[in-house]
Parts: structure tokens; sequence; C-alpha cells
């Protein structure tokens, strides 16, 4: 059954207990019974939300802050961190600070095209002396307009490298939380978005794009009067779905 189906029916079913309850404690005069049924309702409550909450997240453990590394790896689970944690941990090291201004880039962009949660994995967040790029997941798919030069970038893997210097990809959770002979899987961060300091400077991703732009303007002038007949092209916005 769908979850959000299921924690509706699970809503409708408890407020009609609870109504159930008020009845049964009036004809009885007895409002310990109602406040019984109510704590007994509370906890089934509390156990709906934690099931939910770890079938998002493939079942995963959630936990605070970013471990001390496991044989490599972050220890297995989801750990929920902020960016002023990951400066601190990462930033010391020469090989990985030199991703942080392109990765906050990535993470501002992603916020603005309407992203709630997304996380880190990938060599940057192992043992790896020199990773060559960061890699970003996130949940649930992009608006469908969105900025162009963002909507572009983030369907170009090479874009998206030139951008930020790593890659963002749609739903691959379960992907970077896999590594081959480890059963148990390891970790990944989850980034809290509205941690992000605000940003001094516009997003590459513009420059990048009308560097591309340039370079497929024929092309790009024979998409828009294709995806938009009669209209002239559209310089702002495009629809996700259209992209070519």
């Amino acid at each position: 059954m769908n979850l959000e189906l299921a924690a509706a029916k699970f809503a409708i079913e408890t407020a009609e207990t609870s109504r159930f309850a008020d009845e049964i404690a009036a004809m009885l005069g007895r409002p310990p019974l109602k406040k019984a049924i109510d704590s007994t309702i509370s906890a089934l409550s509390g156990k709906l939300s934690g099931t939910l909450g770890l079938l998002e997240n493939g079942a995963h453990s959630i936990l605070k802050g970013i471990p001390e590394l496991r044989d490599g790896f972050l220890a297995p689970g989801i750990h929920q961190t902020n960016w002023s944690e990951i400066v601190e941990h990462y930033g010391g090291d020469p090989a990985r600070n030199r991703f942080l201004p392109g990765m906050s880039h990535a993470l501002h962009d992603l916020r603005e095209a309407g992203v709630k949660k997304s996380y880190l994995g990938g060599s940057f967040v192992t043992a790896k002396p020199v990773p060559n790029d960061f890699d970003i997941t996130f949940k649930g798919a992009l608006p469908k307009t969105i900025p162009r030069a963002y909507a572009q970038v983030f369907n170009d893997r090479n874009l998206m490298k030139s951008a930020y210097g790593g890659e963002c990809l749609e739903d691959h959770l379960q992907y970077f939380m896999h590594a081959r002979n480890r059963e148990d899987g390891i970790g990944i961060l989850e980034i809290d978005m509205n941690s992000l300091p605000p940003r001094s400077e516009k997003s590459p991703a513009y420059s990048v794009y009308e560097s591309w732009r340039k370079d497929n303007a024929k092309r790009i002038t024979f998409m828009d009067r294709l995806n938009s007949p009669g209209k002239p092209p559209q310089e702002e916005f495009y629809t996700f779905s259209g992209l070519f």
C-alpha cells in the first residue's frame, strides 16, 4: 500500500477511535478510560511515524553528526549534518577543501530548484587521499519549470562538473550506500539545506550555460521553435521534461 494512503487511513481510524472513546467515557463516567486509549493511540502514532521515516530512508539508521571513518568508509546509516560541520570536518584537507565552493553553489542551486533533501557520498567522504570530485544525490524529481541554466546543467554531467566540480544525481541514495564486500553497506551524509550561508556571487551554472548556449545556438533555436511553435525562444525558464 502507498505510504501516504496508509498514513491517511491510520489517521482516520485513530480519529474514529478517539471519538468512540469519548462516547464510552461519557456513558461510563470514567475519564481515565479515554486517557488510557488516547495514550495508546499516541504511542501507535509515534511508532507509525518512525516506521514511515525508516521506510522513506530505505530502513537505514538516522544518526547525528559526521562520524569517524570505519575501514575507510562512514559507518552505515544516514548521518545528518549541516554546512558548518562539513566545512569544519573537510575544510582542513586541501584535496577536499578545493571542492567546497562548488559544492556550496550546487546545494544552493538545488535548493532554489525546490529540492528539500540532499545527500553527500562518494569518495569525498571516504579515506581516499585525493577524491576526483564530490557526489550528491537528492530526493524527488526537479520541478518541470526551473531556471533554464539549472535545467541544462543538472541534465548534463559534463556541464555539472564544469559548473560545480562534482555531480548531483536524482534518487541515487541506495546506490551511494552500497559497497562491494560490505553487507551492511556504508554511510552517507544528509545535509541540512537550510544551513547554507547566503552566497555572495551568482551561480557558476549561468556562465557554464551561456558558454554551452553559444556552442549550441542553432540547435537551441530549432528546439525552441519545435517545443513552442509560433513563440519566441524562452531565455530564462525552460520545461525540464523538454530538455534535449
